[in-house]
């Protein structure tokens, strides 16, 4: 027997041109029909021949056809007698298996090893050393290169994070009406690994403003990548998204925290199909609440990498699906917090209950009345917010005025910024005690500024009298009064 063509598929019916078969004449038609239990089925009118056949019987019976048994799956075409010439993505005697480094089981980038797709393989010599091969296991085939992960690739490392250049937010006042600016601050989020907190004792804000500045460079990051296969049209990497998230938190009588506000501010131009190199964001929004002290702004400034990949059936050059990587997250975090209470002394903190602690201990000078250096020490001031951050320690000359009968400090005024004899900053996790010896005898006037963190100041003062030459004697009905001290 002898017939034209060469593809038969599970319940294909054709016709073939018959030369001898039990005695049917040359040249009838005859219809071939196979069933999925491998019966070979001649019809001959109402006669019908039902045979199990197998691959040898069906070439000896039509010579020159190929028969597949089981027939070709998904598309595949029979070429020789049990060999299948199978679609794009699959693979397989029979094409009944997806095909690795495919559109259907892709792998990229990447490599795959012992696969039969032919159009799977980059030629180049890859920078890595595939350190197992096994047999086919669908992720086991495939082998990402260096930094990329999961099934098919489609994973960042960690090391593939955006370059957050630049990250800050700005708090500002406006009038209602006119938009006159107020008053802004600015905080720009310098500290790249931990939070970048702020303490702050600025009034009331309505604006928040938020700028980002980013990069993703993926050549410099990728290094070596494999050439694109056929079965990918396109692939594009770069930052998908960035985000700012914002959470207003305050404080309960019992000290106790709650949200007050949470907004996300999302930037437009990256997303999953359209990653960006560059990225360049600002946002803002207005604020409602009112700050009281205890509250904190807490901002994250989240930028996201990724990207795409445009998979093709390279039978027809159609596009079949897009696929996305999932990369890192790279994030800056400021919290700003409002402190509007200045540092107290133990000896007026009535929540602590300390009776060991008395005003004298808000500074102590060596002596009140002296021939020698002026010196201070203090101890007992506290901040419960902000916390105390330094103290400032000024000596002045005091001067008679006619207009107050007394002594005073020099007036600030317009014209005359006057400074003090003497000026010195003690941080407050290393103190030391300061020192100054007048130029010239006189009253002295000893300023102690304690500064928290958000910049509220408390101040105490101590007088002084100084002569080294003269010999000073002291009444108890004659007391020196100080009108303003601690």
């Amino acid at each position: 027997m002898s017939a034209q063509g060469k593809n038969y598929n599970t319940e294909q019916v054709i016709t073939v041109a018959v030369n001898d078969f039990g005695g049917v004449v040359a040249d009838q038609r005859e219809t071939i029909h196979i069933t999925h239990q491998n019966k070979f089925v001649v019809q001959d009118g109402n006669i019908t021949v039902i045979r199990t056949v197998t691959s040898v019987s069906l070439r000896y019976i039509f010579g020159n056809i190929s028969i597949c048994i089981p027939p070709c799956q998904n598309g595949g075409t029979c070429v020789n007698p049990n060999e299948c010439d199978c679609a794009a993505g699959f693979e397989g005697d029979f094409c009944d298996g997806t095909a690795s480094c495919s559109h259907l089981d892709p792998c990229y980038p990447g490599r795959c090893v012992g696969s039969s797709t032919a159009n799977m393989t980059d030629t180049t010599t890859v920078p890595t050393v595939i350190t197992t091969t096994t047999n086919r296991t669908e992720p086991d085939n495939c082998h990402c290169s260096e930094g990329f992960g999961g099934e098919t690739c489609l994973l960042f490392s960690g090391n593939f994070t955006p370059m957050i250049e630049q990250s800050n937010a700005t708090f500002t006042s406006r009038k209602a009406t006119t938009q006159e600016l107020i008053f802004e601050y600015k905080i720009d989020a310098t500290d790249k690994t931990g939070i970048d907190i702020t303490w702050t004792n600025n009034p009331q804000f309505n604006l928040l403003q938020c700028n980002i500045i980013a990069t993703f460079d993926a050549d410099e990051l990728f290094g070596y990548m494999p050439n694109i296969p056929d079965y990918i049209r396109n692939t594009s990497y770069g930052i998908v998204n960035a985000h700012f998230e914002i959470k207003h938190t305050k404080i309960y009588l019992n000290g106790s925290t709650y949200v007050a506000n949470s907004n996300n501010l999302t930037c437009i131009e990256p997303t999953n199909d359209n990653p960006v190199e560059d990225l360049k964001c600002f946002k803002e929004t207005k604020n409602d609440f009112s700050l009281s002290s205890g509250d904190v702004y807490s901002l994250r400034f989240i930028v996201i990498s990724g990207g795409y990949r445009v998979l093709l059936n390279t039978d027809y050059g159609n596009v079949t699906d897009t696929q996305y990587y999932i990369g890192p997250m790279s994030q800056n975090v400021i919290e700003f917090r409002f402190d509007y209470d200045v540092p107290i002394h133990c000896s007026k903190n009535k929540t602590t209950g300390n009776t060991a602690c008395n005003v004298d201990l808000a500074m102590t000078l060596n002596k009140d009345i002296t021939q020698d250096i002026i010196t201070g020490t203090w101890s007992g001031w506290i901040d419960t917010l902000s916390g105390v951050l330094r103290y400032v320690f000024e000596v002045w000359k005091l001067e008679f005025s006619i207009d107050e009968n007394g002594l005073l400090e020099p007036k600030i005024k317009s014209e005359n910024n006057p400074k003090p004899l003497y000026i010195t900053e003690i941080m407050a996790d290393n103190i030391s005690v300061p020192m100054y010896e007048p130029n010239g005898p006189g009253v002295y006037s000893v300023i102690l500024e304690i500064n928290d963190r958000a910049n509220n100041s408390e101040y105490v003062r101590r007088i002084a009298i100084y002569d080294k030459t003269s010999q000073i004697n002291t009444s108890s009905t004659d007391q020196l009064l100080v009108s303003s001290a601690l």
